[in-house]
């Protein structure tokens, strides 16, 4: 971390109160970094006149005294400000451009699923928004998007907070659902002139969670800060974050078994021996553009003493998505050495287990039910319910449907198709997951049931809200 970012992290951890209340006194050693944010003004003591921002660099500080630093209050104007040409947004990386705008760092997205030719492209099909995440400083520029509750949202890639592109409202995962929790960041006007620029109004009314960091001139500062562990945690993880251990694991090789999905092999280039409770999964680190790193939890399909398989699905946005896409034999991936988790499966805990599964939802249920019945000593019976879109897209398939002939006793599952008939095999049929096919296809939930969901967060939360009308209590359903 270079001097100026440890100065302003000391600053603003000492005057924070005094900020809240827009107005600080420090010393000339900090006026430098402080005033060179345009939200902040610098009055001379002795004359009490602002100090110009032409004349700032070559002001003559003097160390002994005291000068006023006000932080700006920031006013609603009408004013749209050209930022961008439609045109940039398809060869930008993840259709996102940075913009600091008086002051204000924010983010200019093309919304996922918008036309392709930049003639069809209008307004509503872009969202502008502060960069820096509401809730710890994360940066919105690295975030997955994803549609939570309705809503098409960047997921904060520190916490995985949801927000919403088109609100600013932020969506907290509880058991019973994504519930909100209000407007938190702040959303910006896009106006698409008929050039073909794109302006931005600012939108200034009221004070917003956001607002603490959207001044502060810190994309900079946000990459110099190490991600917290604890991505999972429902209320937010600790401000400290610990120091975490990587190794490099070695690609073996690669299989594309479809357009966008792929099993890869990795070995350590070191003896080592991983061990992967099962349940758990991995988190792994990739560069970022700005010379920091960015994390994601994979669940391996396969290990042994030293190495791992994944199955990976790729979407057309997120920056692990280009990563996998652009991976090759011999290249490497960081992995922490620590495996992650809230559930540990053990043999025999459980009577019958209950799964539900959607798209790559599918990877932490195949490695419990590899598990589960290639122990001949475990009795637990295994209910799977899988829904895609079509045939082509049901992954693992040939796996699971040998587990099901070797295991008829112990291991059902039944495939939903949304988009296309079935195959004229009973367990393959045309529907999406409801309440009387939950009834129908999963173990009745006596003492002893374990229910897992893992998939889309709209399939999850519909999936819960099914279990809940069969009366199946929260403690009984575990998300991955």
């Amino acid at each position: 971390m270079d001097e100026q970012v440890k100065l302003f992290a000391q600053v603003n951890e000492k005057t924070k109160r005094s900020f809240s209340a827009r107005k600080t006194q420090l010393n000339a050693k900090s006026i430098g970094l402080m005033a060179s944010m345009a939200q902040f003004e610098i009055v001379d003591p002795i004359n009490g006149n602002v100090i110009s921002m032409d004349d700032l660099n070559a002001y003559d500080y003097k160390p002994d005294v005291v000068y006023e630093v006000r932080r700006v209050t920031e006013k609603q104007t009408d004013e749209f400000h050209p930022v961008a040409n439609i045109n940039e947004f398809q060869d930008l990386p993840y259709h996102r451009k940075k913009i600091s705008l008086s002051g204000r760092d924010l983010l200019l997205f093309l919304l996922p699923g918008s036309p392709r030719s930049p003639k069809d492209l209008k307004a509503e099909h872009f969202s502008a928004m502060d960069a820096i995440c509401y809730h710890f400083g994360g940066p919105l520029d690295e975030a997955d998007i994803e549609d939570v509750a309705g809503h098409q949202c960047v997921i904060c890639p520190w916490h995985r907070y949801p927000i919403a592109l088109d609100t600013g409202e932020s969506f907290l995962k509880t058991v019973n659902g994504h519930q909100s929790k209000g407007v938190k960041q702040r959303i910006h006007t896009v106006k698409l002139e008929s050039d073909g620029t794109l302006a931005i109004k600012l939108n200034l009314d009221g004070k917003i969670d956001s607002d603490h960091y959207a001044c502060m001139g810190i994309f900079k500062f946000a990459q110099q800060k190490t991600p917290p562990k604890n991505v999972h945690s429902k209320i937010g993880a600790a401000k400290e974050a610990p120091q975490v251990e990587f190794s490099t694991w070695l690609l073996e090789d690669l299989d594309q078994i479809s357009p966008d999905t792929y099993v890869m092999n990795f070995r350590s280039q070191v003896p080592r021996k991983l061990s992967i409770p099962v349940g758990h999964h991995l988190r792994f680190r990739i560069p970022n553009r700005e010379g920091g790193h960015v994390t994601r939890e994979y669940t391996p399909i396969a290990h042994h003493a030293n190495g791992f398989q994944l199955l990976v699905k790729t979407y057309d946005v997120g920056i692990f998505s280009e990563f996998f896409r652009g991976i090759q034999v011999g290249d490497t991936l960081e992995v922490e050495n620590v495996p992650m988790g809230r559930f540990t499966y053990n043999f025999n805990e459980y009577r019958a287990l209950g799964m539900i599964a959607a798209g790559s939802g599918i990877t932490p249920m195949f490695q419990i039910i590899k598990a589960a019945l290639s122990n001949r000593q475990d009795r637990t019976k295994i209910h799977l319910v899988f829904a895609n879109r079509r045939r082509d897209d049901i992954l693992l398939k040939s796996q699971l449907d040998g587990f099901a002939r070797e295991n008829p006793n112990r291991f059902k599952v039944l495939y939903l198709l949304s988009q296309s008939d079935g195959d004229g095999t009973p367990n393959v049929v045309k529907g999406r997951i409801t309440q009387e096919i939950l009834r129908g296809n999963l173990p009745p939930p006596i003492p002893g049931t374990k229910m897992f969901i893992c998939g889309p967060d709209e399939f999850c939360d519909a999936a819960r809200g099914f279990l809940t009308a069969l009366t199946i209590p929260m403690d009984m359903i575990h998300m991955f």
